[in-house]
Parts: structure tokens; sequence; C-alpha cells
């Protein structure tokens, strides 16, 4: 006989406001994968079909805490994970915690556990570079940050890599799965970033035309076009970089050691978007609130003006990105790829 056991955990833990009646859907109601939960923006929403309601879903190895948890969702619509904790979005005392977690950089050290940042072109490659950058010296030892920026790490690398790597940040996201731990010999957590597949195509295009002295392959291909014909030139080229991205997303999601993260959801909300992060590595407790102080120095939200616009990897409000987009998303060649990127990876207007 088979016995379906749903969780339900309470706490006396409140946090944040109480929601009020605009914040709660309908659970028959339509919503469109990649939905932020209201009271976190985090968060994303997910439509359970054995509760009958719209719930707020936790990372992998997060459990809820609160009046309305539950265990067990649909993930993107489809496939239902036993394994993975909610919460009703009209809860106002619920919110995901680790697990397991540990109590110094020490314990984390002992476990020997590999933290494993992917980014791709124009995915917070310059932002994830420049957090970790500054958490290194935080603790004591300093974290030992392996960075690969122009090549992605292929499994004779992956099984040189120095035993005393603490935080591996690359630029070329490929083939990070189950994998790694065969090759390295050692437990590992990636957070893998995305980004909606034209504004990447957009962004890397505007970031080319500002930097006037660059001389790389993106930049001897689009500068001498003109601006259709350059965004176009660059989204041609950009194809295998997005279709890479796509195959990461797909083999993150299918890995309980693995977590997707959109470059959005930190303009949306900077701070939890970093804690999430955190929390999923395994961060102790002890070290949480130095870590995200210094991951806020790089909230481009917090950044003066002139910061912004000194800066060649911000593209925010220098242009007008709205014309480009459109002639890029609507683009007969390209329009059905992004049509379905979008939709795997939590984009889709529909």
């Amino acid at each position: 006989m088979l016995v379906l056991v749903v969780l339900f955990v309470s706490s006396a833990i409140t946090v944040g406001k109480p929601l009020t009646a605009t914040h709660v859907r309908d659970s028959t109601e339509p919503h469109a994968l990649g939905d932020r939960c209201p009271s976190n923006q985090s968060l994303e929403m997910v439509h359970s079909r054995y509760h009958g309601a719209v719930h707020c879903k936790c990372p992998r190895g997060e459990s809820c805490v609160g009046r309305k948890c539950s265990v067990g969702q649909y993930v993107d619509g489809a496939l239902y994970h036993n394994a993975i904790h909610g919460f009703e979005e009209s809860c106002a005392d619920c919110k995901c915690v680790q697990s397991v977690s540990v109590d110094t950089i020490s314990d984390f050290r002992q476990s020997h556990t590999l933290w494993i940042l992917g980014t791709h072109h124009k995915t917070g490659s310059f932002l994830t570079q420049r957090i970790w950058g500054g958490l290194h010296s935080l603790v004591n030892p300093p974290l030992n940050v392996h960075s690969s920026q122009f090549r992605p790490l292929d499994a004779h690398r992956w099984s040189n890599l120095p035993q005393d790597v603490d935080v591996v940040v690359t630029f070329q996201a490929e083939n990070i799965n189950s994998t790694i731990t065969q090759l390295t010999g050692r437990p590992y957590k990636f957070v893998h970033m995305i980004r909606d597949p034209v504004r990447t195509v957009v962004s890397a295009y505007l970031y080319e035309t500002q930097r006037a002295d660059a001389n790389d392959r993106y930049h001897r291909i689009i500068v001498p076009l003109s601006l259709e014909e350059g965004v176009l030139a660059m989204a041609e080229y950009m194809q295998d970089d997005l279709l890479k991205m796509e195959d990461q997303f797909k083999q993150a999601a299918a890995d309980h050691n693995a977590l997707n993260v959109k470059l959005e959801d930190f303009t949306a909300n900077f701070d939890d978007t970093i804690e999430r992060i955190y929390r999923f590595l395994g961060v102790p407790a002890a070290e949480m609130d130095k870590f995200v102080a210094s991951a806020r120095l790089q909230d481009l939200s917090r950044k003066k003006a002139d910061e912004l616009s000194a800066s060649d990897h911000v593209t925010r409000g220098k242009y007008d990105k709205e014309p480009l987009i459109s002639l890029v998303e609507t683009d007969k060649r390209f329009a059905k790829v992004y049509k379905r990127m979008k939709e795997l990876m939590g984009y889709s207007d529909l």
C-alpha cells in the first residue's frame, strides 16, 4: 500500500510583515513559471496540484518553518518532488532555512565541500567575481578562490584542482554536475547564474560598444556595424553561448547540489537573493551577516550614479534597450530558440 505523507511544521518564528489581501492569489489562477513569492522575492512560486494551491518553493536542501509549511511540490508544473519544502503564499511567518548547517568556516573546510559559482557572458560574471573577491579575506585563513575566466574547466582541470581551493568561479559554466565529485573527490555546491537570453544579447552588444579600446572576439565583429546590424550579429554570434547556458540550466535543475539563480533576482531584491545563495552553499550562521554586508557593496542600486557611469560592465540606465530587445526577439532566425529558452528558464510571459 502506497502512503503519501504531507508534513506540516509549526514554528513560533515570525518574519516580515503580515501579507495583505492583495498578496494572495486564487489557487486556480494561472501564473507564469518563475513568478516571485510575495513574501520573499528571491523564491519561486509553483502550483501544487496535490495541495491545490500556489506555493512559495524552498531551494533544495532547505526546510520550511512556519504555520503553513508543506512537503511535496510540483516543480516546473510537471514533476512531483516529495523532498521539496514550501509554504502557501499567504503565510506571513513562513520562511526557508538550512536543513543542515555548520557553525564555523573551520567546520566547512573540514567537510571539504567545494563552492562553485558559474556564469556565462553577461550573466553576472563581473558581479560574481567582485562579490567573491571581496569575501575571500573576511575569514581566517582567507578563502582560496580559483578563478577561470576565459575557458571552461574540463575534466583534466577539475581533476588537477588543488585540494586547498575553497571556491571556484568560472565564467564558462559547462557540464558542471555530479561528475565533479568523481573528478575532485570532494562534495560540492554549485550556483549557476542565468539571464533572460534576449537581454543577455542586448547587454553584450551595448557592453562592446562602450569599450573603445577593446580587441576581443565580440568587439572586432560588432563595432564596425550599424546599430541594427551589430545587435543582430551579436545575437547570431552568441547562439552557442546561450545554448550552453540552456544546457547547464537543465543539468543544474536535475542536480540537488546545484541552484539556478536569475541575475534579475539581484535587481528585484539583492539581499534576499544573496542570502538565498549563501544559505544554499551552507555559509555558517556566524559568518552570514558579514558575508551579506560585503556582498552589498556590489549592489548596483546602492551605488552612486557616477560609479555606474564609469563602469564598462554596467549598461543599466545608460541606454533605451527596449527597441533593441524587440529587434532581437522578433528576428525569425532566433525567435523559436528564445521562446523555448524563456519557457524553460522561467522567463516566459505566457
